[in-house]
């Protein structure tokens, strides 16, 4: 699985603690045909939000949340799971440093 994504965040401009949030496009191959070797791919959209705690002037952590949906027409005929769906949730929660260079 290899995810791609591309969209827009807005982030706020507080002294120490800066929200942001966003909405994005994304794509992810979910199933490559051993036979011809197609690559199926799944499109989709997502929102983020999250927080900025800024520590010092070149240091801070970020904590955020993302929730979505993909779609792909045929994914269960494709890997002969008739109970999967064509539609699906995707989030994630991730948190990380920040580094002002």
């Amino acid at each position: 699985l290899v995810p791609a994504s591309v969209g827009v965040v807005f982030k706020g401009t507080g002294p120490k603690v800066r929200p942001f949030g966003g909405v994005g496009a994304l794509m992810f191959s979910y199933f490559i045909d051993p036979d011809s070797g197609k690559i199926h791919v799944a499109p989709g959209a997502r929102g983020i939000g999250g927080l900025e705690f800024i520590l010092s002037e070149r240091f801070g952590l970020q904590f955020n949340g993302t929730v979505g949906f993909v779609h792909s027409k045929g994914v269960a005929e494709l890997t002969n799971e008739p109970s999967y769906s064509d539609t699906a949730l995707v989030a994630s929660i991730r948190g990380g440093f920040v580094i002002r260079l």
